[in-house]
């Protein structure tokens, strides 16, 4: 059985509490060759685990999802985190409807 191909991930929302631990266990997952974050700023993350090159952090407007179309081209996999945060901190309804609205945009720029 041949082995799976490595796999491309983007990452949206990579600097929060979520965020930052899923970004850590993909830079350690041999499954990704390669890792891209998207977001307001970059993660303040040491990829020590991390084959060189493996991370790409682009600051962008994730209003505006024609903005940053290129750089999610030739990703296998995709992992949004904005938002989320721990049980007991979630304002259920602001989370949900700011989720709803930026996954709106994101199907309508592709």
């Amino acid at each position: 059985m041949p082995s799976p191909s490595p796999r491309r991930l983007v990452l949206l929302g990579a600097t929060g509490a979520v965020g930052r631990n899923v970004l850590a266990e993909a830079l350690r997952s041999p499954a990704f060759e390669a890792v891209t974050t998207l977001g307001r700023r970059t993660a303040d993350i040491a990829d020590g685990g991390a084959a060189p090159g493996k991370l790409a952090q682009h600051v962008v407007d994730l209003e505006a999802p024609a903005s940053y179309r290129s750089l999610i081209e030739r990703h296998t996999a995709a992992i949004c985190t904005l938002g989320v945060r721990a049980a007991d901190e979630v304002d259920e309804g602001r989370s949900l409807e700011g989720r709803d609205r930026l996954r709106h945009r994101l199907r309508a720029s592709v």
